[in-house]
């Protein structure tokens, strides 16, 4: 990944797909999240024009969830 997406202040939106259920725009590029076969796989997926772009288990401090 070009910069490091998981140092950026994202408020992620919620959408009705509980496998993919977040999405975020940042620089004029969609990214949603995917929740993996925990603990198998990482928790979580961070995806982008089809392309995993990044795995990891704990959500990052400068990310805001919708409530």
């Amino acid at each position: 990944m070009d910069r490091d997406l998981k140092r950026q202040k994202l408020a992620w939106m919620a959408t009705e797909d509980s496998e993919y259920p977040y999405e975020a725009y940042f620089e004029l590029k969609k990214y949603i999240i995917r929740v993996n076969d925990f603990p198998a796989e990482a928790f979580y997926s961070l995806i982008s024009d089809g392309k995993v772009l990044d795995e990891f288990d704990d959500w990052p401090s400068d990310w805001l969830r919708p409530e």
